[in-house]
């Protein structure tokens, strides 16, 4: 199909729909998904909505958003067959108040009614399940929306927020569609549960209600809400050490040694894991006859308390970087495997154990 007679297609169908389509509708003339992309692509269509596109000689509106939620509950039917139906999809609540100008709602909040239960995939759509008749409905902006005085109704039914129900009532009481006498029934029947005595204190109160403010100092006590409830710097240190473990301590005066490779990818070792992995290298039973390492070299762990150990203080030093950056005992500064210090092997049985394995496993080699 040439775009010519395809674009020609699309504006028929989307003549009696406020300028949209359905990707359903547009699948039933033979349009493909690449068609409806290319057709984005080239700014003749706008995709205003999950599988609802707005035609290029269309202009969007305050109407916009709520024609396409409600084209996509039966993205099937074209709107014509849509008002046959008993059951429609009324918009109601928020959207309602929004489409009437009662209150302060936005054009996101989107409540639409159905006498049965529906099933969508639009997250956005909160739906509900309400009758309504021919009486409690009228078209806004060619959609089916809740009258002035229902839409009143529904939210003190609805038990809404103290505040929004007060901005609605003080936007009713000068609307030219809202009886006054039946508003002011609706206000004597639900003043006790907004705290009012009757339904005239409710009107006053409605009247000196200023919306705005009561807005900003919402916004400024959940500000100062959320401020107060964010962790500390001290809790995100606690964090920091309990989940990556301490900072390294600096080894000075250190022998000078190649840097030992970096792990690619490697992530930092916890403080427990470090702890563990050290009382496993210290605690190693000398009860095993022999151990073989890669190169075939054998490893008789019973002569762990031997004063076999290694000659070069270069390896020492690296050795001692292994061990300071994954939690294994270490060797202060100046101490070297010769014997000589305070701290040397000859000293300490266990640590010659544990020389002799870091040898063994090629931690203590040149690189």
């Amino acid at each position: 199909m040439k775009l010519a007679n395809l674009i020609d297609q699309l504006a028929e169908i989307s003549s009696t729909q406020w300028g949209m389509f359905t990707t359903s509708q547009a699948k039933a003339i033979g349009v493909t998904p690449q068609q409806l992309a290319r057709l984005a692509n080239l700014g003749r269509t706008t995709r205003v909505r999950h599988g609802i596109y707005l035609m290029e000689s269309a202009r969007p509106d305050r109407y916009t958003n709520f024609r396409a939620a409600w084209l996509a509950m039966d993205p099937t039917l074209p709107v014509a067959d849509r008002l046959k139906l008993e059951d429609p999809g009324i918009f109601c609540g928020r959207s309602a108040a929004f489409l009437h100008g009662l209150g302060n709602a936005t054009a996101n909040d989107l409540e639409l009614a159905f006498g049965a239960r529906k099933q969508s995939r639009q997250r956005d759509v909160t739906y509900r399940l309400r009758k309504y008749t021919m009486r409690d409905w009228m078209f806004v902006g060619g959609i089916p929306v809740t009258k002035p005085l229902v839409t009143v109704r529904d939210h003190a039914t609805g038990h809404v927020d103290r505040a929004i129900m007060l901005d609605v009532m003080r936007s009713a009481q000068s609307h030219p569609r809202i009886n006054a006498t039946k508003l002011k029934s609706i206000a004597e029947t639900y003043c006790k549960y907004y705290g009012f005595s009757n339904g005239t204190e409710f009107l006053q109160s409605a009247r000196e209600f200023d919306g705005e403010a009561a807005r900003n100092d919402f916004l400024a006590g959940h500000l100062a809400a959320t401020e107060a409830a964010s962790p500390s710097k001290e809790f995100d240190a606690d964090i920091q050490r309990v989940t990556y473990g301490s900072p390294k301590t600096e080894v000075r005066n250190a022998p000078v040694a190649s840097p030992a490779p970096a792990l690619v990818g490697a992530t930092p070792v916890p403080q427990d894991s470090q702890e563990s992995a050290a009382a496993m290298v210290a605690n190693v039973s000398p009860q095993t006859e022999s151990l073989v390492n890669s190169t075939g070299e054998s490893l008789d762990t019973t002569s762990f308390a031997s004063n076999d150990v290694a000659e070069d203080p270069a390896d020492v030093s690296y050795a001692d970087t292994f061990t300071e950056s994954y939690g294994v005992p270490s060797r202060s500064a100046g101490e070297v495997d010769s014997g000589v210090g305070t701290g040397s092997d000859t000293d300490d049985p266990d640590q010659g154990a544990v020389t002799k394995l870091r040898n063994f496993f090629g931690f203590g080699r040149k690189r």
